[in-house]
């Protein structure tokens, strides 16, 4: 069974992709991954619109694995 990693409250949540170290984030855009590895640092490695009336992306992405899921509806409105 793969060991879950504890979530951690309001903001940046620490993933592995590929064995490479990465952070993800909701931003007033939407989620935002990106890399922490020497030399590669803040290079975008995925993105996912999501907005919201008043910018209210205020949850904390949800990671298990490489997997992420947004857990705020917040009146998200669809594109």
């Amino acid at each position: 069974m793969p060991k879950v990693r504890p979530v951690t409250p309001g903001g940046i949540v620490p993933m592995m992709i590929e064995s490479i170290p990465c952070v993800a984030v909701m931003t007033f855009q939407g989620l935002l991954v990106t890399r922490l590895d020497a030399g590669y640092e803040d290079k975008t490695v995925a993105q996912y619109e999501w907005i919201t009336d008043f910018v209210n992306n205020i949850a904390t992405p949800a990671v298990f694995e490489n997997y992420v899921l947004i857990t705020s509806a917040y009146n998200h409105q669809e594109n």
